[in-house]
């Protein structure tokens, strides 16, 4: 067989191919891409603008929720009824997956941030969520955790789109006498150039400490993507992403 019918060859059915880069399910047009990306914008400002409704649980919570149901609105209208793609049923390999994707997330974070606390003598931005959470009594702490998980469905579509557009011009882009595989090299770009759009967004939360946000955010949301990359289901990050928000959220509750 040839290297080009081997590089041809259809992806086994326990993990397939990632979607739309090459045209399966379907190709996206530049119009659809823009739709994607304005509707990222737009479930972004959506998040920010619910905090002028105030501190308490419900526009923290609309806040949230408008976050994650724009976003799979945007990929809804993207991609048509090919949108669920990316969101393949979760067998006990993706939970797994996830769930180890969640704990070495955590590691990562820890070991980083500790060197930025060090780095900076201790100068560092709290998450906001958490000292909110504080304050909260359980209702509103179980409204604070449905929100956050709607979130977070949001949080990794903002991710994908970026990634499987990065995928989509890299794969296209790269030349094949580069030293390394073009579809390898396609990956590793969407997946750095993903977790730095990533990283950005959350800067406002973190009064705007480059450092600390591009190195913590953007270390942990490299780890939150991987479970994707290995499993092609975007289920198994967002497990991930809600097991180790959920723990580090409860964690600090528990400790206080």
């Amino acid at each position: 067989m040839s290297t080009a019918q081997a590089g041809a060859r259809a992806p086994s059915p326990a993990c397939p191919d990632f979607p739309f880069y090459d045209g399966r399910p379907r190709r996206l047009a530049p119009t659809a891409w823009a739709i994607a990306f304005a509707m990222c914008a737009l479930a972004f400002a959506a998040l920010q603008a619910a905090t002028l409704l105030g501190p308490g649980p419900w526009p923290t919570f609309l806040g949230m929720a408008a976050f994650g149901l724009i976003n799979l609105t945007g990929l809804r209208l993207a991609a048509g009824r090919d949108w669920a793609a990316a969101f393949r049923r979760p067998g006990w390999r993706d939970v797994a997956v996830g769930l180890a994707g969640a704990l070495a997330c955590m590691l990562a974070s820890a070991a980083v941030a500790s060197l930025i606390y060090g780095a900076t003598h201790g100068a560092v931005a709290a998450n906001p969520i958490t000292e909110r959470a504080a304050r909260l009594d359980a209702a509103g702490l179980a409204l604070l955790l449905a929100g956050s998980a709607i979130q977070l469905v949001g949080e990794e579509v903002i991710t994908l789109v970026p990634f499987l557009a990065i995928l989509t011009v890299a794969t296209g882009r790269l030349h094949s006498g580069s030293r390394l595989p073009r579809r390898p090299a396609a990956i590793g770009l969407a997946w750095v150039g993903s977790a730095l759009v990533f990283a950005a967004l959350h800067l406002p939360t973190y009064d705007w400490r480059i450092v600390q946000t591009l190195a913590v955010i953007g270390v942990a949301r490299l780890v939150l993507t991987a479970p994707y990359l290995i499993t092609r289901n975007l289920w198994s990050s967002v497990i991930a992403h809600v097991a180790n928000d959920w723990t580090l959220m409860l964690g600090l509750l528990a400790l206080r």
